[in-house]
């Protein structure tokens, strides 16, 4: 089965990126979900579930079941090397939309301090310069298409302005990391 690309929040990134840490049982990665990015997002048991079957399903997990007498079989699951590179691929890329910036981009900032610190400037950089270059083009573009010409403009420069005040959160937060990574 080919994996397609989840619409909002990437709930098979965010197991992947527990599973590539290490294996787990559902509850358990349903617990550190919770712990870890329960601040930007929640997820339900079952969609956790059908998440976890999706990822067996198209190969970027695989899962061991342990058959007990007297109670529910345990499932452990862990990240296939396929897996482990879809992974990488979406942690260390910066986002396309700068919507996704503050769920999307705060996980994967999440998953690169708690399994690759050295990469979160990387993808900071990354995601400043993609930022950059869409509020460049915005100017460039001057106005939004629109038949009345100052709401087209307003529009472009409210755009613009959303793209000049992420890549100032982007730099604010960037130092944010790098203090705190020095208190660690």
């Amino acid at each position: 089965m080919e994996y397609r690309e989840p619409r909002g929040f990437p709930v098979e990134y965010a197991a992947l990126g527990f599973l590539v840490e290490a294996p787990r049982h559902g509850y358990d990665l349903l617990q550190d979900l919770a712990g870890g990015l329960g601040g930007l997002w929640r997820v339900a048991q079952s969609q956790l579930y059908s998440v976890l079957h999706r990822l067996v399903e198209c190969g970027w997990a695989e899962v061991e079941v342990e058959f007990q007498e007297d109670r529910p079989s345990r499932h452990t699951y862990s990240a296939t090397k396929a897996g482990r590179r879809a992974f990488w691929e979406w942690a260390c890329s910066p986002v396309a939309h700068p919507r996704d910036l503050r769920v999307v981009f705060l996980a994967k900032v999440y998953f690169l301090r708690r399994l690759r610190p050295e990469a979160v400037r990387g993808l900071i950089d990354a995601q400043r310069g993609q930022l950059c270059d869409i509020a460049a083009a915005l100017r460039e573009r001057g106005s939004a298409s629109s038949d009345d010409a100052a709401v087209a403009a307003a529009t472009c420069s409210f755009r613009a302005g959303q793209m000049e005040n992420a890549i100032r959160w982007l730099d604010a937060s960037r130092k944010l990391l790098e203090s705190a990574k020095e208190e660690t």
